[in-house]
């Protein structure tokens, strides 16, 4: 097989992960990216002569080398893509997974059909996006039982039987709120969600569900400061769940960078609709205001400007970050479709980036780096009317 180098690369032997080079070296460092608990870093890699046709497994493995099997979360395995050139690719694109990672430090174990094994680099799983509950409790349910927010078991034998989600929150007129599980049932109804003022009532659409994997998408449609999620069932049902996540539309003290091309970038393969997501860990994000200036002067002397541009570029400070990542981030310049969504949820089309970084040990196994992002903000000023 052959590495490429995406958000979370993937290797022929464990030994050819950053950290583990680096360790071997004397370098103790250990620097993994950040992704959410419902999906993974986007991958891929070339299998470049392996003879594999299909994943079989795929396992988490933490930083005590404890492993667990993660397979049945892929609602498809990363499968195999022939390109237009003729190599062999597997590729996952970083799709919704059927239940939530456990958050912590974890690397992939990949094994193949045809024997191969390979293993990613670190990644960190920490709840990215903004929670929006912490649990439910029922109001008429006969059976109700719930772990946080894993429903064991939800039995009724009537009709509009409902739980509530325990906190109160506040949500301004038109925000999303996306609620992901993966629910089991063996009843005649299936549950639906809403969200619901304690004072105004039930203020945004109701979604059902279905067997299977939810990814649904609540607007609301008032604001309010009393809101809660409502789980409803409007007759008879028998229903299970993985963990429901519920988040708003952002990240929480992180900003997302989401790219991709319209063609292919040396051996990274975009011709089938790949794209890759970068959570950089950062709330304060810098502004800078270049400035420029044109005229001329006129018969005392004075300067007399004909064209004036102020400029607005952002800048994104990025921790530590292994070797591979340098790699990323640089090449991140040559992407033509590149989307940043800002610390307040707000989403922006990128015109232009600019990467600096400075290797953090003589070594060269980390890096520091600045992501300068120009978002098309300049305004031009000229002469007045």
């Amino acid at each position: 097989m052959l590495t490429v180098f995406t958000t979370l690369p993937i290797y022929k032997a464990r030994r050819d992960q950053c950290y583990e080079r680096g360790l071997a070296n004397g370098v103790v460092t250990f620097a993994p990216i950040f992704c959410p608990k419902h999906r993974l870093p986007s991958f891929q890699w070339m299998d470049d002569g392996d003879g594999a046709t299909t994943v079989t497994d795929i396992y988490l493995i933490n930083t005590e080398n404890i492993t667990t099997d993660i397979t049945g979360y892929f609602v498809a395995l990363p499968a195999l893509y022939t390109s237009d050139a003729g190599d062999n690719y597997f590729i996952y694109k970083g799709d919704t997974l059927n239940y939530a990672l456990p958050e912590g430090d974890y690397c992939l174990k990949i094994i193949m059909d045809s024997g191969h094994v390979y293993y990613s680099d670190w990644f960190k799983v920490q709840c990215v996006y903004c929670p929006f509950t912490d649990t439910f409790v029922t109001d008429t349910f006969d059976t109700f039982t719930i772990l946080k927010n894993t429903i064991i078991s939800c039995v009724d034998a009537g009709a509009n039987a409902y739980a509530d989600s325990t906190t109160y929150e506040s949500v301004y007129q038109g925000q999303v709120i996306t609620i992901m599980f993966y629910l089991t049932t063996t009843g005649a109804t299936t549950p639906q969600f809403s969200i619901v003022s304690a004072t105004a009532g039930v203020i945004s659409n109701v979604v059902g569900s279905s067997a299977g994997l939810n990814e649904l998408t609540l607007i609301v449609t008032a604001p309010a400061d009393d809101v809660f999620i409502r789980i409803q069932c409007t007759g008879t049902c028998d229903f299970s769940t993985s963990e429901i996540l519920i988040y708003t539309q952002y990240a929480c003290g992180y900003v997302t960078l989401s790219f991709s091309n319209c063609c292919n970038l040396g051996d990274l393969l975009y011709e089938d609709d790949f794209y890759q997501t970068l959570w950089v860990k950062s709330d304060n994000i810098e502004q800078d205001y270049p400035y420029t200036e044109k005229g001329q002067e006129n018969g005392d002397g004075r300067f007399i400007p004909t064209f004036r541009r102020q400029d607005k570029t952002h800048t994104i400070r990025v921790g530590v970050i292994p070797q591979y990542m340098v790699d990323v981030l640089q090449r991140l310049k040559l992407h033509d479709v590149v989307t940043y969504i800002d610390q307040v949820g707000d989403a922006f089309n990128v015109e232009s980036v600019d990467i600096e970084h400075e290797w953090a040990f003589t070594d060269k196994y980390y890096a520091t780096a600045s992501i300068i992002l120009d978002l098309g903000e300049g305004i031009p000023a000229f002469a007045c009317c």
